[in-house]
């Protein structure tokens, strides 16, 4: 005889109960975070990787830009290998990521692009991972007629802030070619998004396309979407010194006295200069005294920017340790 199957659905298994309290279970806790910043490695969480540099075997192209003008700036949609743009919530943004981008980009590329008109006068910009394209606008709007961005292809036409012509739609983990160099290239908290093995790439484009950066990228804990590389400012200093670019902290501090401008640019943005280019530039020779042996990292409070001031006095080994013990204090 077969046996009889109930066929009324089980309910789901219980959770024990002790009081009238329902046990959840148990979630483990890794002490590899912490291990890895005390033996002076990125800690392995929220995207942080310790993968070993590859250094070996890179080249760019020596030589600054002749300052010939392109007229009508770089046009996109001219290159056979222009990838088009796609749906926002394709790719690895949802739609939210770029609202948010946007709105920050709003206040904060008014500062920052006025500071960096008034230290270099560039006459040609480019912005490698520009999003809608906030900054652009601002230097459209500043009377900047040669710029190019070059952002992901899942960016939707009807959101970029500047004429879609006007945008390479590629993906920086992967080899992008431009065939000019420009005065001054824009990298701003965008190397944390790419995949590690992508680091390299992305700085020898920078290292081609002008012999004046100004980089930015999200340090260990900053939070943030798909934050896949998050680096303390000595890992990115040394892949630019190895290109012969030296570091000049002249926009930190300055920014943090500008009122609107995003806490993650006060605290992140550096100049990385061509050593060649001093001798070139009379503005450039102006800001050499501002370069630095070593990249710190940059406390900021927005609230707070007495306490800022006395952070920044610790010896540069100490902040790393004070950043994380402040960050999770809520201070920075």
């Amino acid at each position: 005889m077969s046996e009889r199957v109930d066929p009324r659905p089980r309910p789901p298994p219980q959770r024990p109960r002790i009081a009238g309290r329902t046990l959840k279970p148990r979630t483990r806790v890794s002490y590899a975070p912490w291990l890895s910043i005390a033996t002076g490695g990125a800690p392995e969480r929220e995207g942080v990787v310790a993968d070993p540099e590859v250094e070996e075997g890179l080249g760019r192209r020596d030589g600054l830009p002749d300052g010939s003008a392109n007229p009508g700036g770089t046009t996109a949609s001219q290159d056979a290998g222009a990838v088009p743009p796609g749906d926002l919530d394709v790719g690895p943004y949802p739609r939210s990521f770029y609202d948010e981008e946007t709105a920050a980009g709003e206040s904060s590329s008014r500062e920052v692009v006025g500071l960096l008109l008034e230290l270099l006068a560039p006459r040609s910009v480019v912005d490698v991972g520009c999003g809608t394209g906030a900054f652009l606008r601002e230097f459209r709007d500043r009377g900047m007629t040669d710029y190019l961005g070059i952002e992901g292809p899942w960016v939707a036409p009807m959101e970029m802030l500047v004429d879609r012509s006007t945008v390479l739609f590629r993906d920086l983990n992967r080899p992008v070619e431009v065939d000019r160099s420009f005065d001054l290239a824009l990298c701003l908290e965008v190397a944390e998004h790419l995949d590690a093995a992508s680091a390299d790439g992305l700085v020898d484009l920078l290292v081609r396309l002008a012999p004046v950066i100004a980089f930015s990228a999200a340090v260990p804990f900053q939070h943030g979407s798909h934050h896949v590389n998050l680096r303390w400012p000595a890992y990115w200093q040394a892949k630019f010194r190895r290109r012969g670019y030296v570091p000049v902290d002249c926009l930190r501090r300055r920014l943090s006295r500008r009122r609107g401008v995003s806490q993650f640019y006060v605290q992140n943005v550096v100049l990385y200069v061509r050593e060649d280019a001093f001798a070139c530039d009379r503005r450039l020779a102006a800001l050499e005294t501002e370069r630095v042996r070593l990249v710190p990292v940059y406390l900021y409070s927005p609230g707070n920017p007495r306490m800022s001031h006395f952070l920044n006095l610790a010896p540069s080994p100490f902040r790393e340790g004070l950043y994380v013990a402040f960050h999770w204090a809520g201070i920075v």
